[in-house]
């Protein structure tokens, strides 16, 4: 009894585990996982679902260590596209996300 109940606690205590495009990952393999998705996108010219892809990363994985490089390529991608504005919305975030001055 103490076994299964010690089991139980310690795969509830692991890295979160999360769903992205129907598969089961670790929340940082989910958020790596989008970023490449976004990037191959982009490098194909798909900006729409680079959008997309960038844009849920930083929804649903912001702690993660790539919710910075997708709010700035969601920036890169504003700049092309002529969006000043956006772009400067995303690098405050950023900003703001790291804490590193206030803008």
């Amino acid at each position: 009894m103490f076994l299964a109940a010690a089991l139980t606690v310690t795969s509830s205590c692991g890295p979160k585990r999360v769903t992205v495009d129907g598969q089961d990952m670790s929340y940082e393999q989910g958020a790596e996982y989008l970023y490449r998705l976004g990037h191959q996108a982009q490098d194909a010219g798909d900006l729409t679902n680079a959008k997309k892809r960038y844009r849920d990363l930083v929804n649903d994985f912001d702690t993660s260590n790539e919710a910075p490089d997708a709010r700035a390529e969601l920036a890169n991608i504003a700049l092309a596209e002529g969006g000043c504005a956006a772009a400067l919305v995303e690098l405050e975030r950023i900003v703001e996300r790291l804490s590193l001055i206030h803008i």
